[in-house]
This record gives structure tokens, C-alpha cells and sequence, in this order.
């Protein structure tokens, strides 16, 4: 069985919107990690919410990323979208180390949030990650 993985850079120049899953695409920027509220009510984590940590990848420019009418999840088109959530794969599961500030290019398939433990519109299954100098 023979797989082909079809890798779309997306450097900000492109007129062209970035493809969901199963794509295997290549984003720029530095990485985050923001704690939001989680359960039982999402709203406090002082009031006894569950802290939620979350890795995003802040974008050096917008991306846009096509629907997919073939998709249950991936139904819809995003524009000028600044941030991806990142989500852990069997290659790369700290995101911790990452949030230092320096640039990184991450590759990995892109999918449309559908629970409330998503933050962003866009996340990210990383499959790799390196420095950018």
C-alpha cells in the first residue's frame, strides 16, 4: 500500500486557502500556551473549574483554509485566520518546551473545531516540528 502525502506551505503570500485533513500542511509562527477555564462550568478556575492548557501557533500571517462538502467536521471555510490550536500526536506530545519565543515551522492536518475544549477555529495535529533560524 503506497501513501501519498500532498505538503502545502503557507508562508502568507498565497491566494490560495489552506486544505483540511488529511493535507498535510506547513505553518510559521511562535507557540503559546494559554490556561482557560475547563469543567465542570468553563467560566472560573478560581470558582473550582478545572485549568485547561492550551498550545496554539501564532500565525506570522493569516491563513484561509477551504471547506470540505466530503467532511462531517470540516464544513466550513475560515478566513484571516491568525492562530491555530495544536493538538498532540505520537510524534510530538509537549508543547511546553515550544513557548519560548523563537520561530518554529510545524507540519501536521488541519481540522474545524467542534467542542468546547477547542479554542480556536483551526487545530492542528502536529506530526513535526523544527527551529526556523
Amino acid at each position: 500500500m503506497t501513501l501519498l502525502f500532498v505538503t502545502v506551505f503557507a508562508y502568507g503570500n498565497s491566494n490560495e486557502c489552506l486544505k483540511y485533513e488529511p493535507t498535510v500542511v506547513q505553518l510559521l509562527g511562535t507557540i503559546e500556551i494559554i490556561t482557560y477555564p475547563g469543567p465542570p462550568n468553563y467560566e472560573d478556575i478560581k470558582a473550582g473549574d478545572i485549568p485547561e492548557a492550551c498550545a496554539f501557533l501564532v500565525l506570522e500571517s493569516p491563513i484561509c483554509v477551504a471547506d470540505d462538502s466530503k467532511s462531517d467536521i470540516n464544513t466550513e471555510r475560515e478566513v484571516n485566520q491568525s492562530r491555530v490550536q495544536l493538538v498532540p500526536s505520537d510524534s510530538v506530545r509537549n508543547f511546553k518546551t515550544y513557548a519560548d519565543g523563537k520561530r518554529y515551522r510545524l507540519a501536521g492536518t488541519l481540522f474545524h473545531a467542534f467542542t468546547g475544549h477547542h479554542r480556536a477555529a483551526i487545530l492542528m495535529v502536529v506530526k513535526t516540528i523544527e527551529v526556523v533560524g
